[in-house]
């Protein structure tokens, strides 16, 4: 996803794609780590946040 983001944006110039693409990687990542931390906790560990 890096490299799509990297070629598309710099090599490219196509700046739109590849800020739509480098914003949906920030969400799926912001998600993983949500899910994460529920997990953590649902185990009984302390997590990223409380």
């Amino acid at each position: 996803m890096d490299t799509y983001v990297y070629f598309h944006g710099v090599v490219d110039g196509d700046w739109g794609i590849s800020t739509a693409a480098g914003l949906m990687k920030g969400v799926i990542g912001f998600a993983l780590i949500l899910a994460a931390n529920k997990l953590a906790h649902r185990f009984g560990e302390q997590g990223v946040y409380r």
